[in-house]
């Protein structure tokens, strides 16, 4: 699957992954300032992306980030939220800090930091607790990824607790479908009336420029990792008779270190299928 680093959180884009007006996943490079919008997935730690939207430099005056506190040190006043991003509040004034800061809280962090800068420690100016206060409804939907399976009645959908109880269920839902959700909310659960698997095959068109590394072949199939120079990684595979070569490009000439551009389509695990490759 196509990913990125923000604020050493690995963002995984997928087939649903809603790429905002004007931006492309090749215009992302090395401290492009971006938002993300997404949910961690529990098997992988990963934030998959429902969204990435580009925002210019003169227009942000903080950084934001949303996550669990783990590795909490109240002496050297450090925690961290996911696996390589150190947070230091030891400037925080008490007021700014939750009452109740420990390890497994949801928070959602200010950083004071330069945008252009990459570090593995970042300052926090202010700290606050999630609360989430979910109003019944009578009418509500969720569509996206099932995050956590319990049974085909209990489950969550981009991180959404769904009772699916009263409801006809699909056969064979497991973690990781995509599905639409309809039915209203009561005490924090989506009570499901329908729950629809999504289209698999959904596609969306990808242009990606990076550098080739390993490259495997079998008989006409082809695969190979692609990054770009803003770090985006992604897995793509492309089939003699099916992919279309420009600008001097054979299969014989994919090898490992070459700079490519690659037009393909996302398919749902994430990987790109190329539909045309070029060198540049």
């Amino acid at each position: 699957p196509a990913t990125l680093v923000v604020l050493g959180q690995t963002v995984q884009i997928t087939v649903s992954t809603i790429i905002g007006d004007g931006l492309t996943l090749s215009m992302l490079a090395k401290d492009t300032i971006v938002e993300v919008h997404g949910f961690v997935d529990p098997a992988t730690n990963r934030l998959v992306a429902t969204r990435i939207e580009s925002k210019l430099p003169a227009n942000v005056t903080a950084f934001k980030l949303q996550g669990t506190v783990s590795g909490l040190d109240t002496t050297a006043k450090t925690f961290k939220i996911g696996t390589t991003l150190t947070i230091s509040y030891a400037g925080v004034a008490i007021a700014d800090l939750p009452a109740n800061l420990a390890n497994d809280l949801l928070v959602r962090v200010r950083l004071d930091s330069n945008p252009l800068t990459s570090t593995a420690t970042r300052k926090a100016t202010k700290i606050r607790a999630v609360e989430v206060e979910v109003e019944d409804r009578d009418e509500a939907g969720v569509e996206g990824t099932i995050t956590d399976f319990t049974s085909s009645a209990k489950f969550s959908v981009n991180g959404q607790p769904v009772d699916a109880s009263g409801a006809t269920v699909p056969a064979g839902l497991k973690a990781g479908n995509r599905v639409e959700v309809e039915g209203s909310l009561v005490n924090g659960f989506l009570v499901a009336k329908m729950v629809q698997l999504k289209d698999e095959n959904e596609i969306r068109v990808f242009e990606l420029h990076g550098i080739v590394s390993s490259k495997t072949s079998t008989s006409l199939t082809f695969t190979f990792t692609l990054t770009s120079s803003g770090g985006i990684v992604a897995k793509v595979s492309f089939t003699i008779g099916a992919v279309a070569f420009d600008n001097g490009m054979t299969a014989a000439s994919l090898l490992d270190g070459v700079k490519l551009e690659v037009k393909g389509v996302a398919l749902p695990d994430g990987t790109i299928k190329a539909t045309r490759i070029s060198l540049e």
